[in-house]
């Protein structure tokens, strides 16, 4: 009760930080720390009821979508920093309209997700222009634009070897989804701890 009195002269009274500078130093610093306590535990309610569940409704609904998205028939190989597909190129990936709110205009003009093509002669960035695309893989290459349309180019690590297919992402995807649980309780301690940090 004390605590809340404390609270209510804070806001409300003016002589209470004048009071203060008569009382020794670790009587503000509890008070600091019994009000941060307070705010943080507020905040963290808050998240746990509103938050969370969306935040594993989501996850959820990307794992699922990714799957859904992949082609089936796509699978692409890197060998020592060079990619190559099973797929007549270029291979296009359709972009995904049902998962793009309506109200963000940007995404209207782009018709593909990504397109492969390992055997283009222009760069990559050219490449990226000259098509209705967010995203352009060649062969050592990817290429990306951001939703303002800036570009972006990033080369694979000649050590690279990785394949990349629906089987492979759906192994993935099965070795993740038992963290999700583990998310929940993280995520609302890394709120109450970052909230309750000064």
């Amino acid at each position: 009760m004390k605590f809340l009195n404390q609270i209510q002269n804070s806001i409300y009274n003016r002589d209470f930080y004048k009071s203060l500078l008569a009382k020794p130093f670790w009587y503000s610093f509890k008070y600091y720390l019994k009000l941060s306590l307070l705010l943080s535990i507020v905040i963290t309610i808050v998240f746990t009821i509103f938050a969370v569940p969306d935040l594993l409704r989501g996850l959820w609904k990307i794992d699922t979508e990714v799957l859904n998205i992949y082609p089936d028939d796509l699978v692409v190989t890197i060998s020592e920093g060079r990619a190559s597909i099973n797929q007549t190129e270029p291979y296009v990936v359709p972009l995904p309209r049902h998962l793009i709110p309506k109200e963000i205009e940007e995404f209207d003009n782009y018709q593909n997700l990504l397109v492969i093509d390992t055997k283009v002669g222009a760069s990559i960035e050219q490449s990226l222009e000259s098509t209705s695309t967010m995203a352009f893989l060649s062969e050592t290459q990817i290429a990306y634009k951001d939703i303002d349309g800036r570009i972006y180019t990033d080369s694979i690590a000649p050590f690279t070897n990785m394949t990349i297919s629906e089987g492979e992402l759906r192994n993935v995807i099965e070795h993740v989804r038992p963290w999700y649980k583990v998310l929940a309780p993280l995520s609302v301690v890394l709120v109450f701890g970052a909230s309750f940090y000064p």
